[in-house]
């Protein structure tokens, strides 16, 4: 595998190209200015339903001096039918109505270990886990949108620390953001904010905790192609360190591990929706953090532990149920299923240290971990507003486990 600086610097070219590079050429596929077939002279007209007007009325015929004119024809009736309808959208508007990707994913496992002691706790997700997956409720195509997101993690939490063997803990956590496109609907930039309720996991010779505010996240996108049936796109995530730090309780210390590290995640997604019921969607992205968070326990300096850089592959793929624009309330169902596979790109890093007799241990003791995951949405839009509700099953097992099912509702509102 390459060292770390080359991950840092692979992800680093991998940005300046993304950004760069559309600079540079406009997305192609569909002519984007005031004269072409689909007017795109303002974002909120991507994704607005172009219906067919009404035609205008035709001129009756001039009628012969000697017969009185015929009454004017009258004008043809509005199609109704959803496929007129939809098929009458310019390709972004168009496939701005598909759903986004559920997603997966849940934070690091990190852990501190009591060596001595054997005693072992995952640590609750600094800053409330990485909130820079592309894949969580998103989609290659820029949107104007507000959402909420609800995830609860079954058994996300596990601790070994007394003689009552391990125990488990859930994790609820709670997300708003907010998206909105710029320079004629290619871009848009998304900001995204986190709060959890962790639990303060405790036993005897070992207590660790952490707050309730997360990582805020910004992520730039920008639309590469967009065709009638398919749109790609890429862009940033930065996850800067708002969030609160992790602290614990040693037998007779505290210890705490800082939320200093900002990450950096270049992605490139599409978007494939033939006319018909089925569409697909998927995601590339790489996590890499850009310095470390500082370890203490003890009053002293640890060092300095650096999480490890990740790579995240996405698919999903989906059925119209339901589908008609026309609808007084639900105007679509789509029924979805994504794999997700998450694999670390380095070694993990280990600091430990000692104060008095009790040593401690803080890192991925699993070391490298390939992570699968199975997830299954229903999406139902009312007009602009879908409600969505997913289920996600680990297929990985041991330490590829991060926990043992998550529930997921989220709502979001286009604007």
């Amino acid at each position: 595998m390459l060292p770390y600086a080359s991950w840092r610097q692979v992800a680093i070219l991998a940005l300046i190209g993304m950004v760069c590079l559309p600079v540079a050429y406009p997305a192609s596929g569909q002519e984007f200015d005031s004269g072409s077939e689909f007017d795109y002279a303002s974002p909120g007209s991507f994704y607005a339903a172009q219906q067919p007007g009404d035609e205008a009325a035709a001129e009756p015929e001039a009628a012969p001096p000697d017969r009185a004119p015929s009454p004017p024809a009258r004008p043809p009736a509005r199609r109704r039918d959803a496929s007129s309808m939809l098929a009458s959208r310019g390709p972004v508007g168009r496939l701005a109505g598909f759903p986004n990707m559920f997603g997966d994913s849940y934070g690091d496992q990190l852990m501190v270990g009591d060596i001595a002691g054997h005693h072992v706790v995952d640590i609750p997700s600094l800053g409330g886990g990485r909130q820079l997956k592309i894949a969580e409720n998103d989609k290659a195509l820029p949107m104007d949108r507000v959402f909420f997101m609800y995830n609860h993690f079954h058994n996300a939490i596990e601790a070994n620390l007394d003689s009552l063997g391990t125990r488990s803990y859930a994790i609820d956590q709670y997300t708003i953001g907010l998206e909105k496109t710029f320079r004629e609907g290619l871009w848009s930039v998304e900001l995204r904010m986190p709060f959890h309720g962790t639990p303060d996991v405790a036993g005897a010779d070992m207590v660790v905790g952490s707050g309730e505010v997360g990582n805020l996240a910004v992520t730039l996108k920008r639309l590469l192609y967009v065709g009638p049936t398919t749109a790609i796109g890429a862009g940033l995530a930065i996850g800067t360190p708002t969030g609160e730090d992790v602290t614990g309780m040693g037998a007779v210390s505290s210890y705490s591990l800082s939320n200093d590290a900002v990450h950096l995640a270049p992605f490139i997604g599409f978007l494939h929706a033939p006319y018909g019921r089925i569409f697909s969607e998927g995601f590339i992205q790489v996590d890499v953090p850009t310095n470390s968070n500082r370890v203490c326990f003890g009053g002293s300096n640890l060092g300095m532990l650096t999480e490890q850089p990740l790579l995240y592959v996405d698919f999903a793929l989906g059925y119209w149920l339901h589908r008609n624009p026309y609808a007084p309330r639900i105007t679509g169902v789509a029924a979805m299923v994504e794999y997700h596979y998450t694999m670390t790109l380095e070694d993990a890093d280990i600091v430990s240290g000692t104060d008095r007799y009790q040593i401690l241990q803080f890192g991925n003791t699993a070391n490298r971990l390939d992570i699968s995951n199975l997830t299954l949405g229903l999406h139902t839009e009312l007009g602009l507003t879908t409600v969505r509700v997913g289920g996600v099953f680990p297929l990985s097992g041991g330490a590829n486990r991060l926990y043992d099912a998550e529930v997921q509702v989220s709502v979001n509102r286009r604007f």
